[in-house]
């Protein structure tokens, strides 16, 4: 599903989001950058867009790291990096299971990622064990909402109108329709900052952003 909507994925999410998304990503990367890594990997890096933010903006010594399950999105991603400059790594990787050794990263950020993965706990332990000690995972994801007037309008919108635009933009049948129910079966933010601690994580922290819709999630890995 999602090699097939790389042409238009981009586009998507900023017209899915209202053009939000850029600065949800950005408020990630300021978390991540927190501690001055020099090594972070973007975990389920799509098409670029954290990656190239980082290079952007950290300084010129940060190894980044793109990784990604699809192989379209990460040719995607090669073509943006050549084209911008960039020269940041990319490799496929199943989040459950990373490619990399044992305590050798400074820091892992995924932005709209771990809802997709199946094995969320293996992905959580699969961070731990690559981040090094005192490490920092950053995660930014939509979340549940409740049920009040606000989140009302938003479930209309997320589940009536947001699988149309996608259909629409994409020519997918079913690849947007999927998303409102990923939202729907993903921990809530209390609930996944639990399973963050109890990955081997500490100092687990959440904010809402997107009018309670988004949740932006940080640790540490244990010293």
């Amino acid at each position: 599903m999602f090699d097939a909507i790389v042409p238009t994925y981009d586009l998507l999410n900023r017209i899915i989001s209202l053009g939000m998304d850029g600065g949800w990503r950005k408020q990630a990367l300021e978390v991540c950058l927190r501690d001055s890594p020099m090594s972070v990997i973007d975990l389920g890096t799509g098409t670029g867009d954290l990656a190239l933010m980082l290079e952007r903006t950290a300084p010129p010594d940060l190894h980044v790291i793109g990784a990604d399950f699809s192989v379209s999105m990460l040719r995607s991603a090669s073509c943006r990096s050549r084209r911008q400059g960039a020269s940041f790594h990319l490799t496929a990787a199943d989040a459950a299971n990373l490619p990399f050794d044992r305590d050798s990263v400074d820091a892992i950020v995924t932005a709209f990622t771990l809802r997709n993965v199946p094995d969320l706990g293996g992905a959580l332990r699969s961070a731990a064990r690559v981040l090094k000690p005192r490490g920092r995972l950053v995660i930014l994801d939509m979340t549940p909402v409740g049920w009040g007037p606000l989140a009302r309008a938003f479930r209309f919108y997320f589940h009536a109108i947001v699988p149309l635009i996608g259909r629409l933009i994409s020519r997918h049948p079913f690849a947007y329709t999927y998303l409102p129910r990923s939202v729907d079966s993903f921990p809530a933010a209390p609930e996944l900052a639990n399973m963050i601690s109890q990955s081997g994580f500490e100092n687990v922290t959440y904010s809402k952003l997107g009018m309670g819709s988004i949740a932006l999630h940080t640790g540490t890995k244990r010293a």
